[in-house]
């Protein structure tokens, strides 16, 4: 068996090394806060709704601090009501928001970004985007009254602008008869 060997210029990648480690934090800064601001998001949709939503707007994230088991963001309720909704009391029955809401981020994760995170390939990249991107759309649409026309207008608009556009591999079929 052949063996392989490489060469790698210790300079150069020491002197790379504090950027790369830099750049991996800054991006793993972002997609928390991401995570964060869904969690958030779906809370307050999945939160039972009283008179006054005082439930509804006392859910928040904290800023994100760095700790020893890593980055930290607190997604809260302060409301003081939060937790007896959230687990139930004696005489009413638990009506969780807190809970489902980190499920579906967390399903949402497996389901989208494994992909970007175990490629690093532009092309996993661009997905991760795009799903993110679609994910805003979705939650803009009831806001800004748009219509399913319109809807599917921007969205083709995310996928086109955020389509990996590298060297495709294309199989051809040898023509017959030589």
């Amino acid at each position: 068996m052949a063996g392989y060997q490489v060469q790698v210029d210790k300079a150069a990648f020491d002197a790379a090394l504090p950027a790369a480690i830099e750049d991996l934090r800054q991006a793993s800064t972002e997609f928390i806060i991401l995570v964060a601001d869904f969690v958030v998001r779906r809370a307050k949709e999945l939160a039972p709704k009283g008179a006054t939503l005082v439930l509804e707007n006392s859910i928040s994230a904290s800023l994100p601090s760095h700790e020893p088991p890593g980055l930290v963001i607190e997604v809260s309720a302060t409301d003081r009501a939060a937790v007896f909704m959230e687990f139930g009391t004696v005489y009413d029955r638990p009506e969780p928001f807190m809970r489902p809401a980190l499920a579906e981020a967390a399903h949402g994760l497996h389901a989208i970004d494994v992909i970007g995170r175990l490629t690093a390939s532009t092309r996993a990249r661009l997905f991760v985007r795009r799903m993110r991107a679609r994910g805003i759309l979705q939650k803009q649409s009831s806001v800004l009254h748009l219509s399913a026309a319109e809807q599917r207008t921007v969205s083709r608009q995310i996928s086109q602008r955020l389509r990996y556009r590298g060297s495709r591999v294309t199989y051809r079929r040898p023509k017959k008869g030589g």
